[in-house]
Formats: C-alpha cells, structure tokens, sequence
C-alpha cells in the first residue's frame, strides 16, 4: 500500500518565519510547496535543506492575491 504523501504549502518560504517553517515541518512522506513572490534564490536553498531532509519540494513565485 502506497503510503499517503501530506502536502503543505507556505508562502514567503524564502526566508524569514516562513523558511523557519518550512525547516520545521520538513520530514520524508511530505511534499512542501515553497511560494514566494519572486525570491527564487532564497527558495531554491531552503529546498535543498528540505530534500536533506527528506521531504519532497517544489517552488512557484507569483502573486497570490
């Protein structure tokens, strides 16, 4: 049985309190999407923090309003 994935996304992932978050909730069996508006570099280091870790990533920027 294939185990279920939990899917988590935080917006202003690229740095501050919510890189903080990302970093905190990061484990293998979780996918987290890191949003920003446009910090892709901040982005791309909290997500190889994160594969470390073992969770899976990926990033989107944009505006969510």
């Amino acid at each position: 049985m294939a185990t279920k994935l939990r899917s988590i996304l935080v917006t202003g992932s690229g740095s501050g309190i919510g890189a903080a978050i990302c970093r905190r909730l990061a484990s293998p069996g979780t996918g987290i999407l890191l949003h920003a508006l446009s910090n892709r570099a901040g982005c791309e280091r909290i997500a190889e923090e994160l594969r470390a870790k073992g969770a899976e990533t990926d990033i989107m920027l944009g505006d969510l309003s």
